[in-house]
């Protein structure tokens, strides 16, 4: 962040932001202000002066008095005093944060400063178009007195913009694949709808990682409120992953070039859930073919999940038979073994050296190994998150 004069702030305003997102005139806004100091040395303060542009024009966000009534509520890492002061050059009041003690340093490389304000918006406002105030901040570092001006839109009284949010609001956590609606209160009033010749206006655009850029949605706004369903003519909104959206209202002056801007987000939660490919059924988080567990011992096992078990033998005379009873299925037996011909002549004997079997959930696993001279080994591969389990 940088002063007026183009330089950098000692003492950076990090982050501002005002609840209600729209202030609105002759109610009270609560204005957040967080510094940080980004350098790699301590600063010595003497004053962090925050004038919020008192008067009686529509250009002031508060009156004189406001300024003397507001509320100060800080967080800070050492002792600083928060008090209203005032400005003999300017005949205002303003906000004062000092130090208890400026002969020391009162903020370290990385230490921040938290303040809350709330105070009344005055309610004068221009009839005719957008009505804008500055607030301004100003620094005491030595003989140096950086500031710097925040620029911040006033609304008629009324003027809602909030509660972006999943509708019904208990739809912040959804399953994967399921149609989702969002909705949210936006009423900025003495705003047309969209582009208007000769009048102020605002537009209104979502955005989110399956986009590829911010949507107009101006149209979805109607009596104050909105509500989107997905892009396009189907209008279907279906998440596969926990996704951040964006709400973005523009307020455009009747010159179709200054504006303002006020953004709302909102975070929808997928919840893990099962994924069914045809006969595949996975519960919770998959885990895709990781590392396999070794079947170190014969007899009956059970899956407790679907995966797949591969078989391998070695030696002359070798052979393994599994018999496998999925849920609700015949016992199915199948074998492989290291002779030069198949003698069972059966689709499910195999000669070779290696056979892998797709076994469902639930499934009961026999393991055996009639042929004595050579050598099996048995390794499963679960297509979610459970072992063949000996029974």
């Amino acid at each position: 962040m940088s002063n007026g004069d183009g330089g950098p702030l000692p003492i950076v305003l990090e982050n501002f932001s005002t609840d209600p997102e729209t202030p609105n005139a002759g109610k009270n806004v609560t204005l957040y202000f967080s510094f940080k100091n980004e350098t790699n040395s301590d600063i010595t303060c003497q004053e962090i002066a925050i004038d919020l542009n008192p008067g009686d024009t529509p250009e002031n966000l508060c009156t004189d008095q406001a300024v003397q009534d507001s509320i100060i509520t800080p967080s800070h890492p050492g002792s600083w005093d928060f008090k209203h002061a005032f400005d003999k050059n300017k005949n205002v009041h303003y906000l004062s944060l000092t130090p208890h003690n400026s002969r020391h340093p009162v903020l370290g490389p990385g230490d921040s400063l938290n303040v809350k304000v709330t105070v009344k918006v005055s309610d004068k406002l221009r009839s005719d178009d957008l009505t804008t105030t500055i607030i301004t901040v100003t620094e005491h570092i030595g003989d140096a007195r950086p500031s710097q001006n925040i620029p911040l839109a006033k609304c008629p009284a009324g003027t809602v913009f909030d509660s972006f949010r999943a509708d019904p609001p208990d739809k912040v956590l959804v399953r994967q694949g399921e149609h989702l609606q969002l909705s949210w209160s936006c009423d900025p009033i003495g705003f047309d709808k969209g582009a208007t010749p000769g009048k102020p206006y605002y537009t209104l655009t979502i955005d989110y990682d399956q986009l590829a850029g911010p949507m107009d949605i101006t149209d979805l706004n109607d009596d104050g409120a909105g509500a989107y369903t997905g892009p396009g003519e189907s209008h279907s909104l279906t998440l596969s992953h926990t996704t951040l959206f964006i709400l973005t209202l523009t307020l455009w002056d009747k010159t179709h070039q200054q504006k303002r801007t006020h953004t709302l987000t909102t975070l929808v939660t997928v919840q893990p859930t099962d994924v069914d490919l045809d006969n595949l059924s996975i519960d919770y988080t998959a885990s895709i073919l990781t590392d396999p567990h070794l079947i170190t011992t014969t007899g009956n096992h059970t899956a407790t999940t679907d995966g797949l078990l591969l078989c391998t033998v070695r030696g002359e005379h070798s052979g393994i038979v599994v018999k496998v009873t999925g849920p609700g299925e015949q016992e199915v037996d199948y074998a492989i073994n290291t002779s030069t011909a198949d003698p069972y002549n059966d689709p499910t004997q195999f000669t070779g050296r290696r056979m892998v079997l797709p076994i469902a959930r639930d499934s009961n696993v026999s393991i055996s190994s009639p042929e004595s001279d050579g050598t099996y080994r048995a390794a499963w591969y679960p297509l979610g998150t459970g072992t063949l389990a000996k029974q």
